[in-house]
């Protein structure tokens, strides 16, 4: 007597799982790939619109001083006033990893909590911050010289990533100042 076998053998049926196995950790895999790819590139474009509004209100304000302390700033603070006669002094310092941008009347770079001061984070996640000056004779120093012999500024800061990944990302900026009895004017 003959009989008709309709199904699978217990050995059919585990190639089978293994085989769907196999494809599913390879499609798996693929998936996260393509998921970190896109964390990745989102966590550079954050980093990179960050700085470039930060680097925009650096130039506005480096461009339009009228007058650089030359005591008290160097290569991680810049006092300087934008308005000849105002009495209060603008501070671009790095405290903590924040960048910030303040007015106050002292004009004091490590002053964490002044009674007047007015304080903008300008950006977050920073690692590193420099400034670099050069005179008209081609001289570059980290303390800025006479503002009439002010021909650049040159900033250069580091930013660390938010999402744990050991990368840092520099970026810098050139400004030539302008209100240096137009030395630099275009």
């Amino acid at each position: 007597m003959m009989r008709n076998e309709c199904g699978f053998t217990l050995i059919e049926i585990v190639i089978s799982l293994i085989l769907f196995g196999i494809m599913a950790i390879t499609a798996g895999l693929w998936l996260v790939t393509g998921v970190q790819g896109f964390a990745t590139t989102r966590e550079n474009v954050t980093i990179s619109q960050k700085a470039k509004l930060a680097m925009a209100r650096i130039d506005r304000e480096l461009s339009e001083l009228t007058d650089i302390d030359g005591l008290n700033s160097g290569p991680q603070c810049i006092v300087y006033r934008i308005d000849p006669l105002s009495p209060f002094f603008r501070v671009l310092t790095i405290r903590g990893s924040e960048l910030v941008l303040k007015t106050d009347n002292a004009g004091d770079c490590g002053c964490s909590s002044c009674v007047g001061t007015e304080t903008h984070v300008l950006l977050n996640q920073v690692y590193s911050f420099q400034a670099t000056y050069e005179d008209l004779d081609g001289n570059v120093t980290v303390n800025p010289p006479d503002l009439t012999k002010l021909a650049l500024i040159q900033i250069q800061f580091d930013l660390s990533r938010t999402d744990g990944v050991p990368t840092v990302h520099s970026f810098s900026l050139a400004v030539n100042p302008r209100n240096n009895l137009h030395l630099n004017a275009p």
